[in-house]
């Protein structure tokens, strides 16, 4: 069965993004469940194979130069959010 993909939110080019998670052209994290969260821009795997809502919060740095965020929504609707 094939995973569904997610396209992360693209973050403005301006954002002060420090803690970045930097990925290089291969999936930064790989895990054995459902959901693929992929680049807004390009498309590429960042992350494989994670549960929805895993990473919530997190900034990566895709390898063509676009900030994405993993959205947080998820976890708001348990009260767990902001």
């Amino acid at each position: 069965m094939r995973n569904e993909r997610k396209t992360l939110r693209l973050m403005p080019l301006e954002s002060d993004v420090p803690n970045a998670i930097r990925a290089s052209g291969s999936p930064v994290f790989i895990g054995d469940a459902g959901v693929d969260y992929v680049c807004g821009t390009c498309g590429a795997a960042l992350c494989v194979g994670m549960r929805d809502g895993d990473l919530a919060g997190l900034a990566f740095t895709c390898a063509c130069g676009s900030a994405n965020l993993v959205p947080i929504e998820p976890y708001a609707d348990q009260g767990c959010g902001p």
